[in-house]
């Protein structure tokens, strides 16, 4: 009935709402993030130098986010400020308190080199960059981070190329997360916390706010959708409805 359709759609909104204010409760406070982030965002007054953590700053599709997390590494976790000015003060603040962070200043000058151009082969998928949507102003600080980094279909394909191209200082890495580095060094597994990650987190606030927004959208109708069919349940729009949303924004 349409009784059962609306409270059916009103527990999925109520669930999808609180999930939505743990995560952004724990990306304001900074949870997950090193004592050194969190002391200089929570507990400093030099909080207003920065735009955030660089990971809060870039947006990839869940199919390639374990990637860039490999190439990025600790640098997720950097400070990202607009200029050098007052970071030696914000530092020191941290070796007088406690705690450790790193700091990208965004008017570091020159400009992001030219990645070498590599011939297609099998499983070469393109400079990871490209799958990469980083917020405008960082772009540069994102070329020059993942400078020769490019994607690849397998670990295997990875140690081809990166013994083909030796006498280049290039980096290969796979969707599942597995890398070979400008030094030859092969790595891979899998971490114990996979999901709990800060691209993982950002994606999932994202999808979460289009998913409620469709929800809310959805509640507006006094009647079901000219869209259900007969025999088509309006949970089975919605769960139609969250799909595309989810599609959307991976």
């Amino acid at each position: 009935t349409l009784r059962a359709e609306q409270v059916e759609l009103h527990r999925a909104v109520d669930a999808n709402e609180a999930r939505l204010q743990v995560l952004q409760k724990l990306r304001s406070s900074y949870e997950g993030y090193a004592s050194g982030v969190r002391s200089l965002m929570l507990e400093s007054p030099y909080a207003h130098l920065f735009q955030g953590v660089l990971g809060d700053l870039v947006d990839v599709g869940a199919e390639h986010a374990r990637a860039v997390e490999t190439a990025l590494g600790e640098s997720l976790q950097a400070l990202v400020s607009t200029g050098h000015d007052g970071l030696v003060e914000a530092i020191d603040h941290l070796k007088e308190t406690s705690g450790r962070a790193g700091i990208f200043a965004l008017d570091w000058p020159g400009t992001p080199p030219q990645s070498a151009v590599l011939p297609d082969a099998p499983g070469f998928m393109g400079p990871l960059i490209d799958f990469v949507r980083p917020d405008a102003p960082i772009t540069p600080l994102l070329q020059y981070l993942l400078y020769n980094t490019y994607l690849v279909r397998d670990l295997g394909t990875a140690l081809n190329l990166a013994r083909e191209h030796a006498h280049q200082p290039l980096r290969f890495v796979t969707p599942e997360g597995d890398a070979v580095d400008l030094y030859g060094l092969a790595s891979g597994g899998k971490s114990e916390a996979e999901d709990a990650t800060v691209l993982g987190r950002r994606r999932e606030i994202r999808t979460l706010r289009s998913v409620i927004a469709h929800q809310h959208a959805l509640d507006q109708f006094e009647h079901p959708p000219a869209a259900v069919g007969k025999g088509e349940s309006g949970g089975q729009v919605l769960g139609a409805v969250l799909l595309d949303s989810l599609d959307a924004r991976q």
